[in-house]
């Protein structure tokens, strides 16, 4: 975060200061001074310049892009998570999170239960799974039919849902 907003304030400033001369005329100065020296400081400039660009436009944002994408995906919610755990966090996304509220997974359902609040145990997550619910059973929420996941995948789903639940 910190390397985004130092490369907005670099920008902006640079943007702004244009702005601020280019209609009175004060970048002549700069142009001058191109213009008058030899060819090759000319291409020396050009090419420290492009090499400027391309370095703060393309390499300095995949660098923040794939370190915030490495961190992101072996952590949630300041948890570690297993392998395991990161396989229950994509099969929750795609079967759980349209009707409960998980924050750790970006989902804000609201149909069932929000199980950040609630904070279910790895085994209440398992059972309901393999169970179901209904309407009176699922806290007075909607119904939940039994096997969305089953198997190692509802071991998964319940794993990362106890590990990051209420965090």
């Amino acid at each position: 975060m910190v390397g985004v907003i130092i490369i907005l304030v670099l920008f902006t400033g640079i943007a702004g200061g244009i702005f601020w001369a280019a209609p009175r005329g004060r970048l002549d100065v700069f142009t001058n001074a191109l213009l008058s020296q030899s060819k090759a400081a000319r291409r020396a400039i050009n090419t420290g310049l492009a090499v400027i660009y391309v370095g703060f436009g393309v390499v300095v944002p995949i660098v923040f892009l794939v370190h915030n994408h490495n961190k992101a995906s072996s952590e949630v919610a300041q948890v570690h998570l297993s392998p395991a755990q990161e396989t229950g966090e994509t099969l929750f996304g795609e079967h759980c999170g349209f009707c409960h509220t998980l924050a750790a997974a970006n989902a804000v359902g609201k149909v069932g239960p929000n199980l950040d609040q609630l904070r279910p145990s790895q085994a209440l997550v398992a059972t309901t799974l393999a169970t179901g619910c209904t309407s009176a059973d699922c806290l007075g929420y909607g119904t939940m039919p039994a096997d969305i996941v089953s198997g190692e995948q509802a071991k998964d789903v319940a794993e990362f849902v106890a590990a990051v639940a209420g965090h």
